[in-house]
């Protein structure tokens, strides 16, 4: 959990409470400064052939490889997911993204003639060009906290921006990981961290970004649009949902059972897409409600840096007040 104290913010192990390390938080002159600084490094990274772009950020698969353990291990001692998922969660994702947008952007981000048919347009001629935005904003939330800020910076970066990037106050001390992993492959200043709460992404959202990309609750996508809204920004809402699954009347009950149990509780329970509705065919109910308690019951709280541990602990205060209430 984030903890203010003065301009510093706390990073705080979920599970028992010890300080893991402090950040300095982001003042409102310095994320000014960091906009400008950001966008001068953008207007050089544009310039740049994609294929060049694509083959500068290659050496962060191995870098990711070689630094797994250690994410891993930040991610759960920062937000308390389980040691166990965090491979398949944080890894694996972030891996891929580099795999694909590297495979696909070159094509993707290519000229694109466009043919004028009809007499009244003969002797014209067309062009779709893509072009980089500038400096994009990617304000993101404490839920899958290396994969899910990685997986938004990488096509941003491939497409020719520069990146602000300001991680939750509850992992701070993952996104400035991230950062410092892509300041070995990139330009300086192209990515650029911003530490703290709710009040420094309203800062970096005045301070000019091309393109705003928010991750989080519903709630505070709201007041982002609302200022994003007031500066004609270009926006990308990313916020929680209600995950719904169905059991037919001809589904293997063992099967069903265990995946909405892995759907409901990864991640402690508290993934965005988590499963929260089942509706189950009338002849099954009973024993479906029977076979799931008995999966759930038999979960294993504890620690989530033991890999046996299936329940870690709620990362905020507001998801603890959510499961006693």
């Amino acid at each position: 959990m984030g903890r203010s104290a003065g301009r510093r913010l706390r990073s705080i192990n979920p599970f028992d409470g010890s300080l893991i390390g402090e950040l300095e938080v982001s003042t409102a002159p310095q994320i000014a400064e960091m906009m400008e600084r950001c966008r001068a490094a953008a207007r050089k990274w544009r310039r740049i052939p994609v294929e060049e772009r694509v083959e500068a950020l290659s050496p962060l698969r191995e870098l990711l490889l070689r630094r797994s353990e250690e994410i891993c291990e930040l991610v759960s001692r920062e937000v308390g997911e389980p040691i166990s998922e965090t491979p398949v969660t944080e890894i694996h994702p972030a891996l891929e993204s580099i795999s694909y947008y590297s495979e696909i952007a070159p094509a993707l981000l290519a000229d694109r003639k466009v043919e004028y048919r009809g007499r009244l347009k003969s002797g014209k001629a067309g062009l779709n060009r893509y072009e980089p935005v500038g400096v994009v904003a990617i304000i993101s939330s404490w839920v899958f906290p290396f994969s899910i800020p990685f997986t938004q910076i990488i096509p941003a970066l491939v497409a020719g921006n520069g990146v602000i990037f300001k991680p939750s106050e509850h992992a701070p001390l993952i996104g400035a990981m991230i950062v410092d992993m892509l300041k070995e492959a990139l330009p300086e200043d192209l990515v650029c961290l911003a530490v703290g709460d709710g009040e420094v992404g309203r800062q970096i959202i005045r301070a000019g970004p091309d393109r705003v990309v928010f991750t989080g609750r519903r709630e505070t996508g709201r007041r982002v649009m609302i200022e994003a809204a007031e500066r004609l920004l270009p926006l990308t809402l990313c916020l929680s949902g209600k995950g719904t699954a169905i059991v037919l009347e001809d589904a293997d009950l063992d099967r069903a059972a265990a995946g909405i149990t892995y759907g409901a509780f990864l991640n402690s329970g508290q993934a965005c897409g988590r499963i929260e509705k089942v509706y189950v065919a009338e002849s099954l109910f009973d024993p479906f409600v029977e076979r799931i308690s008995e999966i759930v019951g038999g979960l294993k709280t504890g620690d989530p840096l033991d890999p046996d541990t299936e329940i870690g602990p709620q990362t905020t205060d507001e998801g603890i007040e959510r499961c006693v209430r």
